[in-house]
């Protein structure tokens, strides 16, 4: 009886006889839409586009080069504008104002045992003194020998009064003022007066 049927067919007609159940292989068939709803698949593809192509990276490049490029114009004009000068700063470690000396200053050179001093301008400089507005005319190198208080031996420095021109020859600070030294004359002003550094008018102006 069994010969008749094959290996498969009596395994077949065993499960029907005695009520067991049939395995059959069950095969999953992925579309292409399932692999798209796939999650790790949509972790790559947003990966990938998520990376900036090489002309969105070359444009971005382009951007930070410019903005680098204004921040270290704005740097170099605020430090060009904004950067006291050391002379100045020598000035009032000696007590004094720095609208003594004009806002540029080229170089300068100090002894600081004996005080004496030599300041380069660049230039001849006419500037507005506060008290009065009297002019004055700073010359290319100024020079002088300077202790807290005191400006002595000074050369470089003239002041226009009555018509004529007068070289400073001193400066000293008696409280809150200080005394011009012109020769045997003397004048005194507050010291508020030259707390601020005059600009230069008329750079390279010969005197009148």
């Amino acid at each position: 009886m069994w010969s008749k049927f094959s290996p498969i067919s009596r395994l077949k007609s065993l499960h029907h006889i005695f009520g067991i159940p049939t395995i059959r292989r069950r095969t999953t068939a992925y579309s292409l839409s399932t692999v798209h709803q796939s999650p790790l698949f949509r972790i790559r593809n947003e990966t990938a586009s998520s990376l900036p192509s090489s002309s969105r990276r070359s444009s971005m490049a382009k951007s930070f080069i410019a903005a680098a490029a204004v921040l270290l114009s704005l740097f170099a004009l605020s430090s060009s504008v904004s950067t006291p000068n050391a002379a100045h700063t020598i000035l009032i470690s000696y007590n004094f104002p720095p609208g003594l000396l004009p806002t540029t200053i080229h170089s300068y050179t100090i002894n600081t045992t004996t005080g004496d001093f030599s300041l380069r301008l660049g230039s001849l400089c006419h500037v507005t003194l506060p008290p009065d507005n009297y002019l004055a005319a700073y010359s290319d190198i100024i020079k002088g020998r300077i202790v807290e208080n005191r400006i002595e031996k000074l050369d470089g420095i003239r002041v226009r009064a009555l018509w004529k021109w007068w070289g400073i020859t001193g400066i000293k600070r008696e409280g809150e003022d200080l005394v011009f030294e012109v020769g045997v004359v003397s004048a005194k002003y507050p010291v508020g007066k030259f707390e601020e550094s005059p600009e230069c008018e008329g750079v390279g102006k010969k005197d009148e």
